[in-house]
């Protein structure tokens, strides 16, 4: 099979290279068959990591793409997902710590507690509280 790329313009429709509409003798209005893989539309998007190749593979999971989490200041953060009744919110450990009172911030700096830690903890409690309702 032979691979080329090809863009997608403005208006969403896939421009085909010069060479390869002559090498296949196309012509306006002839159809072509499109096909892609999967996993490589996953590298574009924002995955929640599994424990296990498995349990990326064993269920479908919706794909979040990267620019989203770009527009939203969440690359290259740690991500926590809340899960609520009937929603999802998707932020970073550093907005649950900044969601705290100032007082219990402060106290919790004294003790030297790694609020990575905290809010990872503080989001699971939150997601076993849905979970089990």
């Amino acid at each position: 099979m032979n691979r080329m790329e090809a863009t997608i313009t403005k208006d969403y429709k896939i421009q085909l290279p010069i060479e390869v509409v002559k090498m296949m003798m196309l012509r306006e209005g002839d159809s072509v068959m499109l096909e892609f893989t999967p996993e490589k539309l996953s590298d574009k998007c924002f995955l929640i990591q599994e424990e296990t190749e498995r349990g990326m593979t064993s269920e479908e999971y919706f794909c979040i793409p990267t620019r989203i989490m770009e527009d939203a200041g969440l690359v290259d953060q740690d991500i926590q997902v809340i899960l609520g009744d009937e929603e999802l919110t998707i932020t970073s450990s550093e907005n649950i710590v900044r969601a705290m009172p100032p007082a219990f911030y402060e106290a919790l700096l004294e003790q030297g507690v790694d609020f990575t830690a905290l809010a990872n903890d503080v989001a699971e409690r939150m997601n076993e509280d849905v979970l089990g309702s």
